[in-house]
């Protein structure tokens, strides 16, 4: 199992690592078992996997996605959110981008202005928004971002 992670990272060539997760591990917490700090752990082992193991060493950019129109239980996204944010302070070359901070601090606000295709998936205004995002990001080089 660690020798398949381990593959899956060698040999890339890249500046820059997006990994966007966290949807899916806020809503199937109680089935999956992934609380915050379990995610958490999880997106350690793919930056520490990143870095040991991939040609090149770029930075590492955790992206966070809008708020969907759910509520979960015992945890929200923002408690995913949170653990991302936080894996960015403490590591060195990992960023934090949080698209809910750029769409409105609801899902009302972002499905408003068309960002949204169903309850909780950008729609292709959405996507070409994030990439604007991104793009915005990665022309501001050499300094963290953490929105």
């Amino acid at each position: 199992k660690d020798r398949a992670k381990r593959s899956t990272f060698q040999g890339i060539q890249a500046d820059c690592y997006v990994i966007w997760l966290g949807h899916n591990d806020c809503s199937q917490q109680v089935a999956q078992g992934t609380t915050p700090t379990a995610y958490a752990a999880n997106l350690q082992t793919m930056i520490d996997l990143v870095m040991a193991n991939s040609t090149r060493k770029g930075c590492v950019l955790l992206l966070s996605s809008g708020y969907p129109n759910l509520s979960q239980s015992p945890y929200n996204y923002s408690d995913y959110w949170a653990a991302a944010k936080s894996l960015a302070l403490s590591n060195q070359h990992v960023a934090h981008l949080q698209i809910a901070n750029i769409w409105g601090k609801d899902y009302a606000t972002g499905n408003a202005n068309g960002l949204y295709s169903d309850s909780i998936h950008p729609s292709n205004k959405g996507y070409a928004d994030i990439a604007r995002v991104l793009s915005d990001v990665l022309l501001s080089a050499g300094t963290q971002v953490i929105v």
